[in-house]
């Protein structure tokens, strides 16, 4: 445990010389960055600091004139040292006299019950109290638990499911505990690439493509395999006819500003690339869910190649997504959530099937592809227990929101 320094705030007091300000005339007297001047730009006066004058043209005690002194102030001339008067009876009263009587302050010491000195609560609990506990020293102490400090109150037993649940029960409570996630911490460095592709490409918001779709998606109030269905959207022909695109998770505007963008309610739903190679990884579909006009955008993984920025394909299965504020989260289904920045959307150049930078034509591809969505961050899972991150939604109901994940199981359990 590393002991925290207890801190107390400490206040100096000095304690200034006797200050006179003396003026030659009756001119009010004011004060600029240089010293005390008369408003009409003439010398008006001295200062005198313990027994010592200066006069207000620059004559100190060895620059005094020989000429008109009068008293026993030296270095003032004659003007200012008519003025000079000092009262010995304020000047007894402002320094009293010393006190033997009063005892010395004892040095500061461990159980004089005052944190102080250079006392902590390491050193001395007594008088500073125990140290808080610290995430990351291997100890799971008061105050901490598995979802504040993962690293010290981990959970190595996989909870079973609840007794007597079955199909249509709900979602039931288990130990998040067993399930701790691991903040990869890429925002950073990936930050900073998309920083460079930004420098080089137009940057776009959602707003913008909502202003630039180019497919024509249909309602529908029926869907094959689906006895019960209030409505539907089916995709543009073209879509629907090409096999090796899965759509797979779906979010919207709801979830992300809880509203619309643009005053326009947004769908989003990812496509995973079920073909052979090269994978082309993830796609998104962002819809105006009124019109149900749609396009396209590929989800992209901003690294650098040698010394410039570039950015690669997301090969995963994508099952759910959960898009809130700025970022989008995207299952990954072995290891938890890959984070994307929806607020710096790059368009990129079509017209040839490739990704990244095309060095023959100087310009980012991003195979046919007008604008791809980087990614920014991830969260890992880190758990014995293996789970799968199959889909995802956001709950607004927790403080702050939360994401909900559920695992898809091939197998009756």
């Amino acid at each position: 445990m590393s002991p925290h320094r207890a801190r107390r705030s400490r206040a100096h007091f000095l304690a200034p010389a006797l200050i006179t300000l003396l003026s030659a005339c009756s001119d009010v007297l004011s004060y600029d960055d240089v010293g005390f001047v008369d408003p009409d730009g003439g010398a008006a006066g001295a200062v005198v600091d313990g027994g010592a004058a200066v006069d207000a043209q620059g004559g100190g005690p060895g620059d005094a004139k020989d000429d008109g002194v009068k008293g026993d102030a030296p270095g003032v001339d004659g003007a200012v040292a008519d003025a000079v008067t000092v009262d010995q009876s304020t000047q007894d009263a402002a320094e009293p006299p010393v006190d033997a009587s009063v005892p010395d302050t004892p040095a500061p010491a461990c159980g004089d019950g005052d944190c102080n000195g250079a006392e902590t609560c390491g050193d001395c609990p007594g008088d500073c109290g125990a140290c808080p506990p610290v995430c990351g020293d291997g100890k799971c102490e008061a105050g901490e638990s598995c979802s504040a400090c993962a690293a010290d109150c981990k959970v190595t037993t996989c909870p079973s499911a609840p007794a007597g649940f079955g199909t249509g029960d709900g979602l039931k409570p288990i130990d998040v505990c067993a399930f701790p996630m691991s903040d990869t911490k890429t925002w950073d460095s990936r930050g900073a690439v998309i920083a460079q592709l930004a420098a080089a490409l137009p940057v776009r918001t959602v707003s913008h493509v909502l202003g630039d779709l180019n497919r024509q998606g249909t309602s529908v109030s029926s869907v094959p395999g689906l006895s019960s269905v209030h409505r539907g959207i089916k995709w543009e022909q073209g879509d629907v006819d090409v096999s090796y695109w899965i759509p797979q998770g779906i979010t919207g505007s709801g979830d992300a500003v809880a509203g619309t963008i643009g005053g326009k309610n947004v769908l989003v739903v990812s496509w995973y690339y079920d073909d052979t190679s090269p994978n082309k990884g993830v796609r998104l579909a962002i819809m105006d869910a009124a019109s149900r006009a749609y396009r396209l955008l590929l989800l992209v993984d901003p690294y650098m190649n040698g010394a410039r920025p570039d950015f690669k394909a997301i090969p995963i299965h994508a099952g759910g997504l959960a898009w809130f504020k700025d970022l989008l989260y995207v299952a990954d289904t072995s290891n938890g959530f890959r984070v994307f920045d929806m607020s710096r959307i790059l368009q990129v150049t079509t017209g040839v099937d490739d990704l990244g930078w095309d060095s023959a034509a100087s310009v980012y591809r991003a195979y046919n592809y007008k604008y791809v969505v980087p990614q920014i961050g991830a969260y890992k899972q880190v758990s014995s227990c293996a789970p799968r991150f199959s889909f995802t939604a956001l709950d607004r109901a927790t403080t702050p929101p939360s994401l909900v994940s559920g695992e898809y199981i091939d197998a009756d359990p």
